[in-house]
């Protein structure tokens, strides 16, 4: 996939990539077009604590069945052309009272206070390509593995039409034919998987006015006539400076 085409605009776009670019639109970019892969440990912890989920067992009921026990179903492949999105849901179960819930499965630790944003955005999202289908979904919940805790959060106007806007943004992203601008100082960036890809200290530095004044080896290096573009090249010649 590339950006800046206009054929890209009617693909579905998976919502772990929408999960992506609320957590950073350049990582997203760099997955999602440029089609950047790189594991470290975090990659590795998470398909781990994926395990279970990712094997597809259980069933979904009709919407409005009355089955007896509740049902549980794992490693649901579902999509919205409304949404402009695919999903893989961990799980879904239905609840006493008779609605459904996605429960998406976290490596990590939960914030102090419901879910994290990109989280958030992922899950909500599920629950209206469920409701799509005529489910009644009104909570979602991540079960976060590093504390063996799930996280319960109801589905509220406020968090639909801010997962609707990251849907949105993420399709103005992935049409750019450059990556967006790095983040700034974020405690994100050290354990990124891409980081040695992406290179934020590095970009932000040469993209930096008062940083080229200071006469710095890199910048000196930067602003030579002789100095060449770097590029970094992925997927057999496919390159963005």
């Amino acid at each position: 996939m590339t950006g800046g085409g206009d054929d890209d605009d009617d693909a579905l776009i998976p919502l772990r990539m929408v999960n992506e670019l609320v957590y950073c639109p350049r990582l997203f970019w760099l997955e999602e077009v440029a089609g950047a892969f790189a594991e470290n440990e975090h990659v590795v912890d998470g398909r781990a604590a994926h395990v279970r989920v990712d094997r597809p067992s259980g069933a979904i009921d009709a919407p409005g069945g009355e089955g007896e026990p509740p049902w549980k179903a794992r490693a649901l492949s579902l999509s919205s052309a409304t949404l402009g999105v695919s999903a893989k849901l961990d799980v879904v179960e239905e609840t006493e009272d008779g609605a459904v819930m996605p429960v998406e499965t976290k490596k990590g630790r939960a914030p102090k206070e419901g879910l994290w944003p990109s989280d958030e955005v992922q899950l909500v999202l599920q629950a209206l390509i469920l409701r799509e289908r005529g489910y009644r979904v009104e909570r979602v919940a991540a079960y976060h593995a590093a504390e063996r805790r799930r996280v319960v959060v109801d589905v509220t106007e406020e968090r639909v039409a801010r997962a609707v806007t990251a849907v949105e943004e993420a399709r103005r992203v992935r049409a750019l034919a450059h990556p967006p601008p790095p983040l700034v100082d974020s405690p994100k960036c050290p354990g990124c998987s891409l980081n040695a890809i992406c290179q934020p200290d590095e970009v932000h530095v040469l993209a930096s006015a008062d940083a080229r004044n200071k006469g710095t080896p890199l910048n000196d290096a930067a602003m030579s006539p002789f100095c060449n573009p770097v590029y970094w090249r992925v997927n057999d010649g496919f390159a963005w400076p």
